[in-house]
């Protein structure tokens, strides 16, 4: 859809039929989008991942008319449009594509509750672990975070990589 009207809203879903939803959603033409993130865990020894969706029971429609929003509302498993002082909450496009790239470049996305706020997403940043031997601190980043204003939420996942840099108490440089 690349209608310059259309907005991104998110629709609120019963529990358990959020792909299902989603599914009908799309067969009937609306543009959704369910970011699904995948989770590893292990049984025995193997590792096994399943997919589940990032947002419980959230999917983010397309819509660029009334009778869309109708259409929407009328679909089985769907509840009712999510709402920000007495208006429809809109996200915007940079957040949808800062959802996409999480989802498909990281393993294991978490939300973490935040405050609604800018209009502008906060890009990713890594998180830092400070860890004190010596009188010098090492630095590790491991954790990647981008903060989603107008839903209220922070993307965390671990990167798998670590960076580490080292810091001296004493403001002196460290080498190694």
């Amino acid at each position: 859809m690349n209608n310059p009207q259309a907005k991104w809203l998110v629709v609120e879903t019963r529990h358990g039929l959020t792909k299902k939803a989603a599914d009908l959603l799309s067969r009937s033409g609306i543009q959704t989008y369910l970011p699904l993130t995948r989770y590893l865990y292990e049984v025995g020894e193997k590792m096994k991942s399943v997919k589940r969706p990032l947002f419980d029971s959230w999917i983010f429609v397309q819509i660029s008319n009334e009778s869309e929003k109708d259409e929407v509302l009328a679909t089985h498993g769907v509840l009712t449009f999510l709402y920000w002082r007495d208006q429809h909450a809109v996200i915007s496009e940079e957040e949808i594509q800062m959802i996409r790239r999480f989802t498909t470049d990281y393993t294991s996305v978490e939300l973490e509750k935040s405050g609604v706020g800018s209009s502008n997403p906060k890009y990713p940043s890594r998180a830092s672990i400070l860890v004190e031997e010596n009188g010098e601190i090492n630095v590790a980043t491991k954790f990647i975070k981008a903060v989603l204003p107008s839903l209220g939420y922070t993307l965390a996942c671990e990167t798998g990589e670590v960076n580490l840099g080292v810091l001296n108490t004493r403001n002196q440089p460290v080498t190694r």
